[in-house]
């Protein structure tokens, strides 16, 4: 018993990484042993499979090659998503980029023409369905901010209207942190449809652009008045597209144009696809 004990205490020494007794991260053999964030669990994955040329070619492997092909349009598509969305990543949970995907995957499995390995990830029809998905599930827009923000989009010029009400603390301002500084954040982007064309998915245009806005930082303690904003985006020249509007509200420790939003608090949420 003891020498089996040494062993396996020589084998996390060579290759995983020490944290406590018979606690470590790291991988040995086929097991890989690591931690998510906010959990002091170990979670282990065994690293099995089956040979690629069997997936790609076996009969018995024809689904998995067609959910392999739809997983790439999921990923295209959320990867361009994730990234414009760039501006919310303090107030971001670790798992949303899963979440993501799991909501167009809703998406592209709802596509009643096309048949599976082929469907299309349309938004310009189920846009809709991505509304109200939250950046934090710790912190809910709804929780922090207990106010109406009346926001009006124009599709046809790309602008989206922002009426910030003014907000007094512990009446429609709630913060949980006491972190001394707010600041919200807006984000307006055009989005495409995609799809499967020439034996591999691609985004229905190419001219995807999104335009960002961050308002100053505002003591927490504080009322602030009332505000009107504006935001302008490039619109394609495709008829076809989709534009969404997301919203946050990040805080910091201090104020300036050098202050960095603390991760993982406040809160924030795509609130509006047409």
């Amino acid at each position: 018993m003891i020498l089996c004990i040494l062993i396996l205490q020589q084998i996390i020494v060579s290759m995983g990484q020490v944290d406590h007794p018979f606690g470590f991260t790291g991988k040995v053999g086929k097991l890989t042993f690591y931690k998510r964030r906010g959990s002091d669990n170990i979670i282990v994955r065994e690293s099995k499979g089956i040979v690629g040329k069997r997936i790609k070619t076996g009969k018995a492997f024809k689904n998995t090659r067609l959910n392999n092909m739809e997983f790439t349009g999921r990923n295209l598509f959320c990867k361009d998503l994730y990234h414009a969305l760039d501006i919310f990543k303090p107030v971001y949970d670790h798992n949303f980029y899963n979440m993501l995907m799991q909501r167009a995957h809703k998406i592209q499995v709802a596509d009643p023409v096309n048949n599976p390995g082929q469907r299309v990830i349309s938004v310009s029809e189920r846009g809709s369905w991505l509304e109200n998905m939250a950046f934090n599930k710790k912190f809910s827009w709804e929780s922090i901010i207990q106010a109406h923000l009346d926001v009006v989009i124009d599709k046809e010029a790309g602008k989206a209207f922002i009426q910030i009400p003014s907000l007094i603390p512990g009446l429609q301002l709630h913060n949980a942190t006491n972190l001394p500084y707010y600041q919200f954040r807006f984000t307006l982007k055009t989005v495409a449809d995609v799809i499967y064309r020439g034996q591999k998915y691609a985004a229905g245009f190419e001219n995807i652009r999104e335009k960002t806005l961050y308002t100053r930082w505002h003591r927490s303690d504080l009322p602030s008045s009332a505000t009107d904003l504006e935001l302008q985006t490039e619109l394609p020249k495709e008829k076809t597209f989709t534009l969404l509007f997301a919203m946050a509200i990040a805080f910091s420790r201090v104020d300036g144009s050098n202050a960095d939003a603390v991760q993982y608090v406040g809160a924030g949420k795509i609130a509006r696809v047409i």
